[in-house]
């Protein structure tokens, strides 16, 4: 007997015919219509069915399903900092963002037709944080004082910020909010900042501190010291202590640093010499040297035992002390580019496949294998 099976979210269905059975136009119509079924049959079914002997299965009726709207987009009007640059300044009144509307979708309907709602759409409400209010009945966000803006998802605030062009040797430089250094840092100055603090220059000798993320676009020299709630990125140190509360990024080489990050350290240069421990990843060019000081590389607690890694994209030098959960190793032997991965009681290497990564100093992405004749002891590893 022919029989109809209707899908459980309502948007398909199904004719069943039992074995050698036929369908009339008009009882296809009826048991449709027993069914609550609305809406046209599937195309040429009438046909199909009456020259169909069971058993069989066939789609009888589908619903219409409900098509998504488009979501509302939110603009930025200030532009977003990029390295080499002061960060932008924004005037009492000025417009920092907008919102356009989106637009809702169409209702869709089921097989026996109950309508279908379409999925709702992102309204991107604003919300106004510090130095910032709302106008336009939401649609948009106006600074409330001079300074700095800075947006975080759909929240936008400005913070008090000061710019200054030159910092005197020995002397303490202190803002409740960003401090944007347009010059050097002389040595034994004193700066800190409770917002994020961008120095285009160098800083040679002296203590930076942020609430945020600090930013030098020169190098660290003669022990500087930089100590960040946020991220750091310099482009190049060397004989610095460096402290983030997430990732360290550098644009050249670290040599004697002190390092230690809650999230991942990147360089893109050379690690050499002093020590590094970090919670996300250490990514490096090179680490160790042929001669000079040790370099010490650790992944700090709470990484796991297992997964801890270290990529080099061109070298593992000779005699880099590496601890990554509970192993720890001494490398007898250079390592040519490849990645150090902590196992359950043994570290292993793995050689990086594609030579491209290599080159293009990136993120590390790339597909791994296990290379042979590798072998690694107790504060001990060689490499082929």
């Amino acid at each position: 007997m022919a029989r109809v099976v209707i899908s459980p979210d309502k948007m398909v269905a199904t004719l069943l015919l039992d074995a050698a059975e036929r369908l009339a136009p008009h009882a296809l119509r009826d048991l449709a219509a027993a069914h609550g079924l609305v809406g046209p049959l599937a195309p040429d079914l009438l046909a199909l069915a009456q020259g169909t002997v069971g058993p069989a299965a066939m789609v009888l009726a589908s619903g219409v399903p409900a098509t998504r709207g488009i979501d509302a987009q939110a603009i930025l009007l200030f532009s977003r900092w990029t390295p080499g640059d002061l960060p932008t300044q924004v005037a009492p009144g000025q417009m920092l963002a907008v919102r356009v509307p989106g637009r809702p979708g169409h209702a869709g309907r089921t097989v026996t037709g109950e309508p279908v709602p379409p999925p709702d759409v992102d309204v991107l409400p604003f919300r106004a944080g510090r130095g910032a209010a709302l106008g336009g009945g939401g649609a948009t966000v106006i600074a409330e004082i001079g300074g700095a803006p800075h947006a975080a998802g759909q929240v936008v605030i400005v913070r008090p910020a000061i710019v200054l062009d030159r910092i005197a040797p020995g002397r303490r430089y202190a803002f409740d909010g960003d401090m944007h250094i347009g010059c050097d840092v002389a040595p034994d100055a004193e700066v800190e900042a409770t917002g994020d603090l961008v120095v285009a220059g160098d800083v040679v000798g002296a203590r930076l501190r942020a609430g945020g993320q600090v930013v030098v676009t020169g190098r660290l020299a003669s022990w500087t010291e930089v100590v960040a709630g946020g991220d750091i990125v310099v482009g190049g140190a060397a004989d610095a202590g460096l402290m983030s509360g997430g990732t360290i990024r550098c644009g050249g080489d670290l040599v004697r640093c002190q390092i230690k990050a809650r999230g991942a350290v990147v360089v893109a240069g050379a690690f050499r010499g002093g020590s590094v421990s970090w919670q996300g990843g250490l990514d490096v060019g090179e680490i160790g040297a042929d001669r000079g000081e040790t370099t010490v590389a650790i992944a700090a607690a709470p990484a796991p035992a297992t997964g801890a890694w270290i990529r080099a994209r061109d070298r593992f030098h000779r005699g880099v002390v590496v601890k990554l959960g509970d192993a720890e190793h001494v490398l007898a032997d250079a390592l040519d580019g490849g990645v150090l991965v902590a196992g359950d009681d043994r570290i292993a290497w793995l050689a990086l496949v594609d030579p491209a990564f290599r080159a293009a100093r990136g993120p590390w992405v790339g597909t791994m294998v296990p290379t042979a004749g590798f072998v690694a002891s107790p504060n001990r590893a060689s490499g082929p």
